[in-house]
This record gives structure tokens, sequence and C-alpha cells, in this order.
């Protein structure tokens, strides 16, 4: 069977290859739900609390692992039962850790666990109580130190406001700080209320270089000037100074939904960053002066579809970035919560923000259709810029649907500065998030194919163009574009296929005309390695399952970065690829329908690809190609020898000026020399290239090329 030759893609598979970057499921517990809640870094060694659950019992436990960054490894793990879940942890004194636990059997106290940083065993406890009866406390929230104190941060319910209002039938909670002594003694118990209604709730604290420690709150509040007044949801800001006086307030906007924690981050020029949410899916991070003022306010949605951002964690980088980390939730499709990370300079410009998900790349054991739920809960930045997100993956036992137990395990992912797993730094990873997606089913977008006629070998191929209808057809209550071609290279008339595409969200729909079958997926750039796409429903047409086996990106002519896809198909002996805004490589939308069935049928290769008329795809291997504003390309005439060749290739043409450059690929599309200049007027090296058969495409002057078929032999 003749191989697919595609000799634009030279791209590395997207494995590691040498450097320290990479995604690891960690399960210390055997079996134990963890998550990985915080972490610290102390020299080469990370610490990381998880929050446990217990085998026997639902109550939520501490665990803290010590994990050598320069081995990837874990050198130590414990799991502390007398712990039971809270907050992040701080240092106390040099080998002390203080993990901060809530108390759930009477939910009056909160406990400050000392941890020997060295050994890991547990010293002793200190119980936290508020004086005043009125109050009780039953959850930890967040720690921190702040100068020579350490703030305990949690939840203090009062009994004796009762809140009457729909939806909240509880005391009135209200957020609570235990401020202790290096000695870990009380210094004082500070009690912030909330404005008015039910709850203050702390969600992330910060301290500045000007010794101001924020706090952000999520705070739900009693809207009164109404009819029937009503408790509404927003985030609120509040920074106290060493004296406990409030300095500082922000009150957000009202919100609905699900929401994105409002986190913290203060630079060392007393810049303070926080996120906040203006409605379901528009998530907003800001940068304020100490004063309140805001620098800049930027919004980190994608621009692809509707997805919605969990923010957990912002941190500046050494360089001043903003780093932020957290979970993206695919609204309106299956792929559930991916890991993500964005890079934001000082001055408010979204660097780069990649996606990352757990799939059979990483877990082999993991099944194809594993409904995929992920994500960071903290972030650190390593010597030297490496970036250290810590969290979670939610995993069915078994591989079984979401309806039977799950567990999670913690998920470490390791990047470099500018978020790649990966050497090719270009690479999307694995999900659709890059604000310049490019569309396939446009009438923008050109095709001309060799189309062979799958059911009748022995006739032979004709040359189509093929586009998108320009109006819309509503078929089963959607929309489509009609595919449509014409035979003539240089107008019309175009006729119908028969098939109506739409895009959505990444994703490409197919039906068939009268729109009585249902639609298919054909194509998803969302998709990463081990997904699947459904076959076609006639399996005497259809070749199986298309499993993803590679993903990475490609430039083609115009130099955008485009995402590809590798298909394996279990009933085809060759592999297909699709490229965003391209689509089929070989075969254009037939993918799911037919193989190449050997060396009298080969696939329906496209000859070349444009948009709005410029040629951003062409076959080497093709002399001339046809789009709608440029009919057949004349071509000068080129002859190049010897061939077989050693040392040397010689070019002889009448005008050999006219070459701008010669790119020599081997015969599995990689190149091999690039924008290659003449030694003297008509001469090219290529005496390191290994023996073999190759494929030079030359570049002239006037925008076209030409391709040769070499061999080197010594």
């Amino acid at each position: 069977m003749k191989k697919i030759i595609f000799i634009l893609l030279a791209f590395q598979c997207a494995t590691v290859s040498g450097q320290n970057w990479y995604s690891k499921i960690i399960d210390p517990f055997g079996g134990k739900h963890e998550l990985a809640d915080a972490m610290i870094l102390a020299g080469d060694t990370l610490l990381i609390r998880a929050r446990t659950i217990g085998n026997t019992d639902s109550f939520l436990y501490s665990s803290v692992l010590k994990y050598d960054i320069n081995s990837d490894v874990i050198i130590e793990s414990k799991y502390f039962e007398e712990v039971e879940s809270g907050a992040n942890f701080i240092y106390s004194k040099p080998i002390r850790l203080l993990l901060s636990s809530q108390d759930v059997p009477d939910l009056k106290n909160i406990t400050v666990n000392v941890i020997n940083k060295l050994s890991l065993q547990h010293d002793s406890s200190i119980s936290l109580t508020i004086p005043d009866n009125r109050y009780y406390s039953h959850t930890i929230k967040k720690a921190i130190k702040f100068g020579d104190k350490f703030f305990m941060g949690g939840q203090a319910l009062d009994n004796q406001i009762f809140i009457p209002y729909t939806g909240w039938y509880k005391d009135q909670e209200n957020a609570v700080f235990f401020v202790l002594n290096d000695d870990l003694q009380t210094d004082t118990v500070l009690i912030i209320p909330p404005t008015s209604g039910a709850f203050l709730k702390i969600e992330d604290l910060a301290v500045g270089s000007d010794s101001i420690l924020y706090v952000s709150f999520l705070e739900k509040y009693l809207v009164s000037n109404v009819p029937f007044p009503y408790l509404e949801d927003r985030h609120v800001i509040y920074g106290f100074d060493k004296g406990y006086q409030k300095v500082f307030e922000w009150f957000g906007p009202d919100f609905s939904g699900d929401d994105t924690r409002s986190c913290l981050a203060v630079a060392a020029d007393s810049t303070l960053y926080h996120v906040y949410q203006s409605d379901y899916s528009h998530v907003h991070v800001v940068a304020r002066r100490p004063a309140g003022q805001v620098i800049w306010d930027m919004k980190i949605d994608s621009t692809i579809g509707q997805r919605l951002y969990h923010i957990s964690k912002l941190m500046v980088a050494q360089n001043g970035d903003l780093v932020v980390a957290g979970a993206i939730s695919a609204v309106g499709d299956k792929l559930g919560l991916s890991g993500f990370i964005a890079r934001i300079s000082p001055q408010g410009v979204l660097k780069w923000k990649r996606a990352f998900r757990v799939n059979q790349n990483f877990d082999p054991t993991l099944p194809e259709d594993f409904p995929y739920q992920a994500g960071f809960k903290d972030l650190a930045e390593l010597p030297g810029g490496d970036l250290l997100a810590a969290g979670y993956v939610r995993k069915y036992v078994g591989g079984a649907p979401p309806a039977n137990p799950f567990n999670f395990d913690i998920w470490l992912v390791r990047t470099s500065s500018e978020g790649c797993l990966w050497d090719d730094c270009g690479y999307i990873q694995d999900i659709v998030t890059k604000d310049n997606y490019i569309p396939l089913v446009t009438p923008d977008n050109e095709w001309v194919a060799d189309y062979f006629y799958p059911l009748f070998p022995s006739l032979s191929p004709e040359i189509r163009r093929y586009t998108f209808s320009s109006d819309s057809t509503l078929l089963s209550g959607k929309y489509y574009r009609q595919l449509i071609y014409s035979k003539n290279m240089s107008s019309g008339p175009w006729q119908s296929t028969g098939e109506y595409l739409r895009e959505d969200n990444g994703k490409v729909f197919k039906i068939w005309g009268n729109g009585n079958q249902p639609e298919r997926l054909i194509y998803d750039m969302d998709f990463g390695v081990g997904d699947t796409l459904v076959p076609h429903p006639d399996p005497a047409l259809g070749q199986g399952d298309r499993k993803i086996v590679q993903v990475g990106t490609i430039e083609l002519l115009d130099g955008e970065p485009r995402k590809f896809l590798l298909l394996k198909s279990s009933q085809c002996i060759d592999t297909t690829m699709w490229i965003e805004g391209m689509g089929d490589v070989a075969r254009l939308f037939w993918t799911e329908v037919f193989c190449s069935m050997g060396e009298d049928f080969p696939p329906a290769f496209i000859r070349c690809f444009s948009t709005n008329g410029q040629l951003l795809y062409k076959r080497p291997d093709v002399d001339g190609c046809y789009t709608s504003s440029s009919k057949d390309v004349v071509l000068p005439e080129m002859k190049v020898y010897p061939n077989p060749a050693s040392d040397v290739l010689l070019f002889d043409m009448e005008d050999i000026s006219l070459i701008n450059s010669v790119n020599i690929f081997d015969a599995t599309g990689h190149l091999m020399l690039s924008n290659q200049k003449f030694l003297s007027k008509s001469k090219i090296d290529v005496s390191h290239l290994p023996n073999g058969f190759y494929i030079g495409i030359a570049y002239f002057k006037n925008e076209t090329q030409k391709s040769f078929k070499i061999i080197i032999n010594r």
C-alpha cells in the first residue's frame, strides 16, 4: 500500500525528551481519595498537603508528602488520621509545620497541629475556641503569617442571629481570625460579620510589602431595597494593618451560578491582584494600586464557545508576571474539567493560557470514554522558571460510568516557564483555548482534490474544487452549510455533495441532505491522545473507531500555528491527519467512511488548500494548483541532477536567480534542509544526508514552488 506522505509536517512527537517537564498522577495511600490542596517549596523539596478521605468513613483527613523536584519522586509521605482536613499550611519555626484543621465531631473547635518538617511526625495540637458562647466554629479556611503573628482564618456561627430568607435557613456565619504569637498562644480573636444578611466566608489571604493583610471573602448579603428582600452573592476584599484596623475595602458585582474563587496576590511594588466573576461565564483578573485604583481589568475567558474558568491560585513570578491556575469547564460538551495555567504581564497583557487534561497519554489505565475531571489548587515557581502545579484528578473505579464509585488522585504538572510539557512549545495543550482558533466550515475555505470514486476504483479520478455554501440551511433545528463542488477550476457551476456540516466550539458535525438521520461528529479539535471518534453507523462503510494517537502543531504557508490530530482507525492500515481550519489532509471530509485499499486505490488526496484566495497548502509532489483567485500556476522549467546524488545537487534553469531557497524532506516528511541557499550559482551541498529517498521543494520569487524527487546513494 502506498504510504501517505505529508511533506509540510516536520513535527515532533509529544513525548518528553530529556527535560524535567511532566504530568504525573500520584496515589500514595492506595485507594484513599487524595486531592492536593497546598504546597510549600523548601529548597529542593516540595511539601504537599492533601485532603484525604479514609476508607472507613467520610471524614476528610490530612496527608503530607515530601517530593524531590530533582528526581521527580515522592521521598516520604504521611497520613494523619488525627489531623482533619483544613486549609493551607505554614511554617512557625524552621522545622515546624502548622496544619490547621476542623473539629468535625463537636463543631466547636479549630485545631492547629504541629508537624515536624523533617520526620513528618505529629508533635502536638493546640485547640482554638472563641470565648463568647454565642459563636461556634466548624471549619478552617486559610492561614498566613503576618508580621510576627499567625492568622488562622475560619468561620464562626452566631446562634443568636437566624437568617429567615429563602435559600438560607441557618445562623449567621461570620469570618473569624485566631491571631497567634510565635509560641502559638492566642493573642486575639477577630470576628468579622457580613455587612448584612447571611455569611462572610474567607477565600484567600495575601500580605503586601506595605504591611497590609488583604483578605478576600465570599459574602451572601441582604438586598433590602426591594419589595421582597433576598440574599445575593458578591466578592469582598478587606485590607488590615498590623493594628487590625481596616484600611482598604472593595465590593464586587453580584453574581450567580458557579463561581471562581476570589484569589489574591501582591507584587513587590504593592500592586494587588485579585479575581472576580461578573456573571455566569466571565471571569476577570484585576490589578489595583494600594489605594484601590484599577490599573487594568481583563477577562481571561476563551473566545471559543462558552467556557468557565474556576481560578484557584494567583502567583507573582520572579520576573513580575502574574501566573493564574485552576480548572476550566467546557460548557455544552462532555469534557468536564481540565486544569489550566495562564501567564499575564504586569501591564495586563495575556502572554499565554494553556489547558491540561489527564488522558491515556499520561495514564494508559484510563478508559477511552473517560469523562475528564481535573484541576489545579496551588502553584509554585521553581528555580530556573519552571512552573509546578498541584491538584487533583477524578478517576472512576475500574472505568465505571459516572453513577458508580470514583476516587481522586493527586495530580502534579511541571511545565516550562511558557507552560509547555514538550519541547514543541507551540503545542496546544489537548484542548482548544487559543483566541485565534481557525474555523473550518466557512465559504472562505477552498480545497482542490483528486476525487476517486470509492465504489468504482477502475474509474479515473477527477479534479474537483470544494467549498461551503455562503448561506445556511436549517435541518433538524440546527443550521448547516452545504459542502459543494465544481469540476471547473476557474468558476462554477457548483454542485451539491448532499452533505451538510456545521462547526461548534472546535467540533464539526455532518448530516445528510434530508436531515432525517442524526448528525455525526467527524472532527473535534478539543480531543487529545487516547480520545476516540465514534464510527460510522453503517459497518459496511465505516472505518470503525478512529483513535487520536498524536497531537501537535503545524504551520502552513501563512505561518499561523495550527493544531493537528493524527488518527488511527481500527479497520484501516494507514493513519489520517486532521489540521485545524484545513480538515483531513488525505481524504477531505471522507475520513470516517473509506479506507485506502492498496496501490491501485490510493486515498483521495487534496491538491491544495486556500483561504480567501490565499494559497496555504500545496501538495509538493503535484505540479499545478487551482484556487478561485488563481488558475493553473505557471512554473518555470527546472532540472535537478544527478539522480542518484552523493555530495551535491545541481540545478539547471534558464534563470537560476528565480529560486529564493530550497527545502528538502525525507520520506517520512521530516525537514532535513531548510531554506537552503546555493553554494555557488547552482549547487546545494547534500553530503551530510543519509542514503535514501527525498522530496525537495524549490521556492521561486514569484511565490510559486516546484517539487522534485531525488535519491541519495553513496
